[in-house]
């Protein structure tokens, strides 16, 4: 998703870089969103869990799910790091914008 949005927001990124915005701003950017997209990811995922958790009791008796403060963490640890490395990709892309795209005709 990061990957489209970059690509997609390639004039807009150019226009960034033509009025002064240093590569390291961009990647400041980019970063952000990739943590705000997996931080959301993981409170939906943890929501969803503590919704279903009672339903699965009530029409599965025998499977007993438990979760522990611990195991959250780990997963939100887990789900920043994987959210981080995604986003070295389309940081690649977006050094490789030229400021002069966005006067293109």
């Amino acid at each position: 998703m990061l990957y489209g949005s970059i690509l997609e927001r390639r004039e807009d990124y150019a226009m960034l870089k033509a009025i002064g915005a240093s590569d390291r701003y961009l990647a400041g950017l980019v970063m952000r969103q990739a943590l705000i997209a997996s931080t959301l990811g993981f409170v939906w995922g943890a929501l969803l869990a503590g919704i279903s958790n009672p339903l699965l009791k009530r029409f599965v008796p025998q499977l007993s799910l438990r979760y522990t403060w611990q195991a959250a963490l780990a997963v939100l640890v887990g789900t920043v790091v994987v959210g981080t490395l995604a986003s070295v990709i389309p940081l690649r892309v977006l050094r490789r914008v030229y400021p002069a795209e966005v006067f293109r005709a």
